[in-house]
């Protein structure tokens, strides 16, 4: 029997399991530290990172404790995690061919939309559990600067006893948020079991079940949406276009040094253009705790 494959079956089972439950690591603000595990699959060590986008499909018509729409469903974006096509993007895309104004554009992405992130096994050096694998969820413009250190200093950032460390550092607030990602002079002593602890990030983006999505595309029923697992009465009378209470917004990207947001055009593409359209939601309306990471 090969105890590392049977290992690795062990964890993806797990990983289905607790996926509502997982706990993302973000950078705050200020200087993170890390070290970067390598791919969790053992036949394919160098992928180390799997890329993610999450729907945060609102009901409209409850609220929660906090006084904000209620989340129905969490929803893996298809398109955004596996490049495939995404049932609830195709929705939100049906959605918004029937707005009038792009306050109806924002409100529709902003509750049903998802946006780019990356995540990946690291050590989260600054946390209570300093030698435990945790995930890290960044955004496009620190992944890219984390690629460019992985090119130049794989061999030590990877190096299997003593891993080369790295940090993020964060400034700035909402459109002004800054991401530095740079390596560390300082190295740290991996323990002997870590890789046998690595989440498996294959199951995690695994594609939500049939019962969430149908649960999920339920939400779209009052913006006249014709998906084919809805039954809705033609007769259905059709939602306005607009928040009971609060305007809630899905995980936004922090987007680096501008304030400048490209107007939303008539026709929208929601599979390269939903993301300008959640950087043009004031990110600073978002609860801490409504983030899933």
């Amino acid at each position: 029997m090969n105890n590392e494959r049977l290992l690795n079956l062990l964890n993806k089972k797990k990983a289905e399991k607790n996926r509502s439950q997982l706990k993302f690591v973000t950078p705050k603000k200020g200087t993170t530290h890390y070290v970067l595990l390598p791919g969790w699959n053992p036949l394919d060590r160098e992928t180390f990172w799997h890329d993610y986008g999450e729907h945060w499909c609102k009901d409209m018509t409850k609220v929660s404790p906090k006084g904000t729409p209620s989340i129905a469903a969490r929803v893996i974006c298809n398109a955004k995690t596996h490049g495939t096509a995404c049932p609830i993007c195709n929705a939100l895309r049906e959605a918004l061919d029937t707005c009038e104004t792009d306050e109806q554009k924002k409100f529709l992405t902003s509750n049903f939309g998802s946006s780019k992130r990356f995540l990946m096994n690291v050590l989260a050096l600054d946390s209570e559990e300093p030698d435990e694998p945790q995930i890290l969820s960044i955004g496009t413009k620190a992944f890219d600067q984390l690629i460019e250190l992985v090119a130049k200093w794989s061999t030590q950032m990877f190096d299997p006893n003593n891993a080369q460390k790295f940090s993020i550092t964060r400034t700035g607030e909402g459109f002004d948020t800054n991401y530095i990602v740079s390596i560390d002079p300082s190295t740290y002593p991996l323990k002997d079991n870590v890789l046998t602890k690595l989440h498996d990030l294959d199951a995690i983006c695994e594609p939500t079940d049939q019962a969430q999505l149908t649960k999920a595309l339920q939400t779209f029923r009052p913006y006249g949406v014709s998906v084919p697992a809805l039954s809705a009465p033609a007769s259905a009378p059709k939602a306005a276009l607009s928040a009971p209470t609060t305007n809630v917004t899905p995980p936004v990207e922090e987007v680096v040094g501008t304030k400048e947001v490209a107007k939303p055009t008539d026709t929208i593409d929601v599979g390269t253009d939903l993301d300008s359209l959640l950087k043009g939601i004031n990110a600073e309306v978002v609860e801490e705790d409504d983030i899933p990471f």
